[in-house]
């Protein structure tokens, strides 16, 4: 177990336990993905509710929002769903669904992430889309660490 009361700073601690879980797994993120996740990390750090919403409504309600606002609530989705397949699996039994289910809806939300009409930044969406199940590995070891 690390002492934690070693960092300087929260996106310190959460990069080097994403460093230490990808050591652990053997497998390493693209950098674009592993920044997004820590940063990604970081919101939940400060807005730990964002776990704790009905991704599927959600889901609905952003679909059908324009903009930046589909932007922004479709990411919370996405990341919603990373959440809960990797930090959060038991949850999946007590909402009765598959891990698979977070995935696959994480996975669809990132997509639509990339294919966006407006000239809305996508960042490492499409990476993220194909490697959510890699992510969601890595959470999983992050939060074996803690």
């Amino acid at each position: 177990m690390q002492d934690f009361r070693a960092y300087q700073s929260t996106i310190s601690l959460w990069y080097d336990l994403m460093q230490g879980a990808q050591e652990k797994g053997d497998f390493y993120l693209q950098e674009n993905v592993e920044s997004y996740i820590v940063f990604l990390l970081m919101r939940f750090t400060e807005r730990p509710e964002i776990a704790n919403v009905v991704l599927a409504e959600d889901y609905l309600l952003a679909s059908q929002r324009t903009g930046v606002m589909h932007h922004e609530k479709m990411r919370d989705v996405a990341d919603g769903c990373l959440l809960h397949a990797g930090f959060y699996p038991d949850r999946s039994i007590r909402k009765n669904v598959s891990v698979n289910y977070f995935l696959d809806m994480g996975r669809i939300a990132y997509r639509s992430l990339t294919v966006l009409p407006e000239r809305i930044w996508t960042g490492p969406y499409h990476d993220l889309e194909d490697k959510i199940d890699d992510a969601a590995r890595v959470l999983a070891l992050v939060n074996q660490m803690q």
